[in-house]
C-alpha cells in the first residue's frame, strides 16, 4: 500500500526558507493563485490514506457511470481519401531525407531535411560536410516553425481584399508587360545579402529580359566595411576565411563570431575544438575580447576588456603601434603611417593593452585579430518623432503621471519609452521604486493592458493607438514634455560610407525628405498604404496621425542634436549606454544642412 509521506512541522525558530519569490514577498496575488492551484476542496482526502486499489475502483465505477450516459454518442465518421498522385519516393510510415543548404550572408550551412509525405519536419546538419559536421544553429531550427506559422499568408490578397491566382498572374503579366516596353527602367529589387547560386542565376536572367533594373543589396549588417578591408589588404574578388582551429591568440575588436548572426558554425566549431584538451601536448588557444556590450564571445573571453563603441577604433590603432614598435614590420608601418591617429581618444588600459600585443607578437603565423561590422556609425539625418504614448486601462483613475504611484506599468527594459518615462517620472517627483515595472514587450501591451495584467503602459505606436480605438484604453499623456522632446528615430550611416561614397548618403537623404514631405501632406493616402501594405488597423493609423503622434522628419538641426545629447546622457544614466559617444563625429549635419539650404 502507497503511504502519504507526512512532512515535518516548519521550525519555528530558526531560519525560514522559501520556494519561490512569490512565497517571499506573500502578496494578495500570489495568495490568490496559490489558493487557486490548491484549492480548500483537494483537501478532503487528507487524513485517509487510500490504496491504488482503491483509487482505481472509485475511478472505473465513475467511468463506468459516465458510460450509460455516452451510449448515445458515436465516434466522428472521418474518411480516409488516398492521393492521386503520390509523392515521389515516399514509403508510408517512412521517412524521407534530403541534402539540401541554407543560404546565408557568409555562405550557407549543408542540411539534411527530414520528410513525411513531401512535408518537411526536421532540419539537422549534414554530418558528412565539414562546414557543419551535423550542427545547425538557431536561425536554422526557427525556420521549420517560420513554414507552419499560421500567420503566413495562405491566400492571395489585393488592396485587403481576397483574391485568386487568376487575378495575381494577370497583374504579374500586365507589369511585366509594362517594364518589357521600358526595358526595365524603373523596376528594383532590394534583397538581403546571402550567397546563393539559385537567386544569382535568377538575377542574371533578370537583367538580361530587363536591362536597365536596379539590384540593391540591404542588410542591417551589411560586410561592405570588412569587403573593403579585404579588398585593401588582399587584392579584389577574395574572401577572408579565419582558420581559427589555427590559432593560439585570438583578439576580437567588437566582433561576436561566436553568434549566429555576425559567426558561423565553421567558426563555432573550429574555435571549440581548440578548447578540448584529451592529450597532455594539446594545448588551449587564448581569446581576447574588446567590446561595449555584453556578447557570447565575450562570455567565452579569457581577457575582456569593456571599451565604448566609440574608442575601439582608438584601441585598434594603438595596438598596431604597439605590434609595430615590437615587429618593426615595414608593410604594418606603411599602412599606419596612412591612417590617422583617433581625436580624442580616452585613456585606454595599458597593461592590459601591452599584454594583447605581446601575446600576438609572440605567436607569430599563430595569431589573429577579428574586426566586427558594426565600426562605426554616423548619424546623418533625423527620421521620426513622437510614436511613444502612456496608456491605462478605460475608466481607472490613471489619468496623470502621478496616479502611476503604487500602480503596475508595462515597460520594455533598453527602450526609448523606458529613457522617456523614467524621465517624466522623476519631473513629478516620483522614481521607479514608486511604480511596479512589469517587463512587457510592445506587441503584447495592448493585450495585458486589455486583460488586466497592467493598470497602464508605456508603449510605441500603434499600441497606443489600438487601445484607444478598442475602449480597452485611455491616454494618459505623449511624454514629449522632457528637454528630450519627442526624438525617437535616426537617420543613420557607417563612416566608411560618408568618407567612401558622399553622393549616395546625399541621395539617400534627398529621398528621405521628399518622402517625409509628402507623407506629412497627405496622411489619408499614407493611411491608406499602411492598412493596404501592412495590414495595419485603420481605425488605429487614423487615431495615431490624426492626434500627432507619429511625425516624419529629416533634419539634423541644433534642436535634434540638443536632444540627442539629452537623450544620451539619460541612457548613461540608465546603464543603457557604457559611455557617450563622441558627438563631433558620431552627429554629422554636414549633408542635412546642405539639403536644407539647397
Amino acid at each position: 500500500m502507497k503511504r502519504i509521506l507526512q512532512h515535518p512541522p516548519e521550525s519555528l525558530t530558526g531560519k525560514r526558507y522559501w520556494r519561490s519569490l512569490g512565497e517571499l514577498s506573500d502578496t494578495p496575488e500570489f495568495r490568490e493563485w496559490l489558493e487557486r492551484e490548491f484549492p480548500t476542496g483537494a483537501a478532503e482526502l487528507k487524513g485517509d490514506e487510500w490504496s491504488r486499489r482503491s483509487f482505481l475502483k472509485l475511478m472505473g465505477a465513475s467511468m463506468a457511470l459516465a458510460g450509460f450516459g455516452l451510449n448515445g454518442c458515436r465516434r466522428p465518421e472521418a474518411h480516409l481519401v488516398p492521393f492521386t498522385k503520390n509523392v515521389e519516393w515516399t514509403i508510408p510510415g517512412k521517412f524521407l531525407y534530403y541534402a539540401t543548404a541554407m543560404p546565408r550572408r557568409t555562405g550557407a550551412i549543408p542540411l539534411i531535411a527530414t520528410t513525411v509525405d513531401g512535408r518537411p519536419i526536421k532540419l539537422e546538419g549534414n554530418p558528412l560536410h565539414p562546414a557543419s559536421g551535423g550542427a545547425t544553429d538557431t536561425f536554422v531550427q526557427a525556420s521549420i516553425l517560420d513554414l507552419y506559422d499560421p500567420s503566413r499568408s495562405q491566400r492571395f490578397v489585393h488592396k485587403g481584399k481576397t483574391s485568386d491566382r487568376a487575378a495575381f498572374n494577370a497583374y504579374i503579366g500586365k507589369l511585366r508587360n509594362a517594364f518589357l516596353m521600358q526595358r526595365g527602367d524603373g523596376l528594383a529589387f532590394l534583397v538581403a545579402e546571402t550567397h546563393s547560386p539559385t537567386r544569382e542565376r535568377l538575377r542574371t536572367e533578370l537583367e538580361k529580359i530587363f536591362p536597365g533594373l536596379r539590384w540593391v543589396v540591404y542588410e542591417p549588417l551589411l560586410s561592405e566595411a570588412q569587403s573593403f578591408a579585404t579588398e585593401l589588404s588582399f587584392g579584389g574578388n577574395v574572401r577572408l576565411v579565419p582558420k581559427l582551429e589555427r590559432a593560439d591568440v585570438i583578439l576580437a575588436l567588437d566582433s561576436d563570431f561566436l553568434d549566429c548572426g555576425q559567426g558561423s558554425l565553421t567558426s563555432v566549431r573550429a574555435f571549440s575544438s581548440r578548447r578540448r584538451v584529451s592529450a597532455a601536448k594539446d594545448s588551449m588557444n587564448r581569446l581576447y575580447v574588446v567590446e561595449n556590450r555584453f556578447t557570447i564571445t565575450g562570455a567565452m573571453a579569457d581577457h575582456r576588456l569593456r571599451c565604448p563603441a566609440s574608442q575601439i577604433p582608438a584601441f585598434a590603432y594603438a595596438l598596431a603601434g604597439k605590434i609595430l614598435a615590437a615587429t618593426k614590420d615595414a608593410n604594418l608601418g606603411a599602412v599606419i603611417a596612412t591612417l590617422k591617429a583617433p581625436a580624442a581618444a580616452a585613456t585606454l588600459d595599458d597593461q592590459w593593452l601591452s599584454e594583447a600585443a605581446n601575446d600576438l607578437v609572440a605567436k607569430p603565423g599563430a595569431s589573429l585579430v577579428l574586426a566586427g561590422p558594426d565600426q562605426p556609425v554616423v548619424v546623418v539625418g533625423a527620421m521620426c518623432n513622437k510614436g511613444m504614448g502612456v496608456i491605462s486601462k478605460a475608466g481607472s483613475d490613471v489619468k496623470s503621471i502621478k496616479d502611476l504611484k503604487g500602480k503596475k506599468v508595462g515597460i520594455w527594459p533598453g527602450s526609448t519609452q523606458e529613457v522617456f518615462i523614467m524621465e517624466r517620472l522623476r519631473m513629478e517627483g516620483l522614481s521607479i521604486k514608486d511604480v511596479t515595472p512589469v517587463r512587457v514587450p510592445f506587441g503584447e501591451m495592448p493585450a495585458m493592458l486589455a486583460r488586466g495584467d497592467v493598470d497602464a503602459y508605456v508603449g510605441a505606436e500603434p499600441g497606443p493607438a489600438l487601445s484607444i480605438t478598442s475602449g480597452a484604453g485611455q491616454l494618459v499623456e505623449y511624454p514629449y514634455s522632457t528637454p528630450m522632446g519627442g526624438l525617437n528615430m535616426i537617420f543613420g550611416t557607417h563612416e566608411d560610407t560618408v568618407a567612401k561614397n558622399p553622393d549616395l548618403v546625399r541621395t539617400m537623404l534627398k529621398t528621405h525628405r521628399q518622402a517625409v514631405e509628402f507623407m506629412m501632406a497627405n496622411k489619408p493616402l499614407v493611411t491608406d498604404m499602411t492598412v493596404q501594405k501592412l495590414g495595419a488597423n485603420r481605425a488605429a493609423v487614423d487615431q495615431a496621425l490624426g492626434a500627432n503622434n507619429v511625425e516624419y522628419v529629416w533634419k539634423l538641426d541644433g534642436t535634434v542634436q540638443g536632444q540627442a545629447k539629452t537623450y544620451a546622457q539619460q541612457m548613461l544614466e540608465l546603464k543603457q549606454i557604457r559611455a557617450l559617444p563622441k558627438f563631433d563625429t558620431f552627429l554629422n549635419p554636414t549633408f542635412s544642412n546642405e539639403l536644407g539650404n539647397s
